[in-house]
């Protein structure tokens, strides 16, 4: 099976781990004018948040769903949708403790993330537009999902380590080597709140 990878970065990187863990054939695209002919491929997957690689990925090729990804860019969108659906999140500054982290409302793998306990400069931040949540202890998970309505995968859980603050790998803690988990159609669609998606 052929994918075409669209994108760079550390979301291209998980990408080619979790193809190759499907034992796929892959190519990368890094810029959308040197994209090599789509019909080369069997699915396109963009990692990227660049709006012109994502234009490539449209059609039945494209593991890319438009809706969820709009929801899950934005953070508070994300956490607005996983609070009605009863899962807790992180308290927003000025509720919860020091330290608290600093992030973008949009974007990924850490990028633009700072902790810090200055109130003065968490209120700062949040009056230019950044989101401010207080620290939690304990593990950091990230949890790749890749599909399009009505097909999606949900891959093993990845335990993320750190030195300092910074990220350093993330490593999958099941049993056995990465495998796709499949979900049935609309499963998603019935966890979570009408309008969701």
């Amino acid at each position: 099976m052929k994918l075409l990878i669209l994108g760079s970065g550390p979301l291209m990187e998980q990408a080619l781990r979790l193809g190759r863990a499907a034992g796929m054939e892959l190519t990368v695209s890094e810029k959308a004018g040197d994209c090599p002919p789509l019909a080369d491929f069997d699915y396109i997957l963009p990692a990227t948040e660049e709006e012109a690689l994502l234009s490539l990925a449209v059609g039945e090729k494209a593991l890319f769903d438009q809706a969820a990804w709009e929801l899950t860019r934005s953070r508070l969108r994300t956490d607005e949708v996983l609070r009605a659906a009863g899962v807790p999140v992180p308290a927003y500054f000025p509720e919860g403790s020091e330290p608290y982290i600093v992030k973008p409302d949009r974007g990924s793998f850490g990028q633009g993330i700072w902790v810090t306990e200055d109130f003065c400069e968490v209120g700062g931040a949040v009056n230019a537009g950044f989101v401010a949540q207080e620290e939690l202890d304990g593990p950091v998970w990230s949890v790749a999902v890749t599909g399009a309505p009505g097909q999606y995968t949900v891959y093993p859980p990845a335990r993320l380590t750190f030195q300092g603050r910074r990220r350093v790998s993330a490593h999958c803690e099941a049993p056995e080597a990465p495998r796709p988990w499949r979900i049935r159609p609309g499963l998603l669609r019935r966890r979570w709140p009408s309008g969701a998606f």
